[in-house]
C-alpha cells in the first residue's frame, strides 16, 4: 500500500465519518424538539384541565404558560393555554367546555 492509497482511504473515512455524526446530531436535535413538546403538549393539557382550579403545577425550567378563559356560545366557554418551550417555539391548545349551572341548595 502506497501513501497516497493510505491518504485517499483516510479521506474516504472521514468523510463517511463525518456523514454518520451529522445525522447522530439530526437525529439527536429532533429527539431534544419532541422531548419539549411533548411537555409543552402536556403542561397546556394540564393548564386547560385545571383553568378554574388555583393549583396548577410548577413549571419545567425555560417552559411558561398563561392561561385565558373566555365566553364562546351560550354556557360555553373556550379555554385557551399557550406554552413557550425554551427554545421560544409556541404551543396553543383550545379547549370548549361547557359551564354546569350551579344549584345552591
Amino acid at each position: 500500500m502506497t501513501l497516497l492509497e493510505a491518504v485517499v482511504a483516510l479521506v474516504i473515512l472521514s468523510l463517511s465519518a463525518i456523514g454518520l455524526l451529522e445525522g447522530l446530531q439530526v437525529s439527536s436535535r429532533a429527539e431534544r424538539d419532541a422531548v419539549a413538546w411533548s411537555r409543552a403538549a402536556a403542561i397546556a393539557e394540564a393548564a386547560v384541565i385545571a383553568a378554574d382550579d388555583a393549583t396548577l403545577e410548577q413549571l419545567p425550567a425555560g417552559f411558561t404558560r398563561t392561561v385565558s378563559v373566555h365566553p364562546w356560545r351560550g354556557d360555553v366557554t373556550e379555554i385557551v393555554a399557550t406554552v413557550t418551550t425554551p427554545h421560544g417555539a409556541t404551543f396553543v391548545l383550545h379547549r370548549l367546555h361547557r359551564v354546569s349551572p350551579r344549584s345552591d341548595s
